[in-house]
């Protein structure tokens, strides 16, 4: 609705009429929008979106008595998904390192105008939610620079270019906490950072492994913990525990498994 109308609380019988007829044809997985047909900027905007003409109405204002004609559009699902879309026109990389990359493109953005878009490309991590018959939480607490803090974790590690993520995961666990899982279970796919990087975690769930030992890198000091799951769901509660994916792996383990 156009925000001055909306702002003062206004709407005409032929808005009421005009909205009535949306309803009509309204489904959930489509997106509506309006604008006067006088407004050739509104319009263009619309129809750049991918929005298509569904119908018009006379619109009269109460508070000074104009008329306006006021078109209505609609865009379906599949369509918006596919408008949504960002197209890249160039790009270069600003940064190669040792476990990421840092690219800077130019898009074209579904609107028609064009922006830069800075992504770290990163391999991806695979993190494991250990539960034990006792309904323990093996969490790791270790040191990350990059916050200057000692943070409670899941066990976790990145991946090796085109390594198999379920593979990376038994490593990591193993050599993180000296257990050797005989089976994961996938719990999800997360995207930790979704506004800059491209990296995915994928969250396994292990509950069926026997002990071996423990196999840090050189520059790794870690620090595991058994903790009761009640215990573990206060800890994120009060922030204790704030990393995103032993936050993500545990509450999808009760949702699915606690409900």
């Amino acid at each position: 609705l156009h925000e001055n109308y909306w702002n003062k609380g206004l709407m005409s019988e032929a808005l009421s009429l005009a909205i009535e007829y949306l309803f009509e044809v309204y489904n959930p997985n489509n997106l509506y929008c309006c604008s006067y047909k006088e407004n050739v900027k509104s319009r263009k905007v619309c129809q750049k979106l991918g929005f298509k003409f569904l119908c018009e109405y006379l619109y009269e204002a109460t508070y000074n008595n104009e008329a306006h004609m006021v078109n209505y559009y609609v865009l379906r699902k599949e369509e918006f998904n596919m408008e949504m879309r960002e197209k890249k026109i160039s790009g270069e990389v600003i940064f190669d390192g040792k476990i990421l990359k840092v690219e800077r493109d130019k898009v074209l953005c579904p609107n028609g105008n064009t922006s830069f878009r800075e992504v770290i490309r990163h391999n991806g991590g695979a993190g494991i939610l250990c539960i034990t018959p006792n309904d323990e939480v093996l969490l790791i607490k270790q040191f990350r620079y990059a916050y200057d803090e000692v943070i409670y974790e899941i066990p976790a590690g990145k991946l090796e270019k085109d390594e198999d993520p379920y593979e990376a995961a038994l490593r990591e666990f193993e050599e993180e906490t000296g257990n050797k899982a005989s089976k994961l279970e996938l719990l999800s796919v997360i995207y930790p950072t979704c506004g800059y990087s491209a990296e995915k975690i994928y969250l396994y769930l292990a509950t069926d492994y026997i002990q071996t030992k423990v196999s840090l890198d050189e520059d790794e000091i870690i620090i595991t913990e058994l903790i009761p799951l009640d215990k573990v769901l206060e800890m994120i509660d009060n922030g204790t525990i704030r990393d995103a994916k032993t936050i993500c792996a545990i509450t999808t383990y009760v949702i699915r498994y606690k409900k």
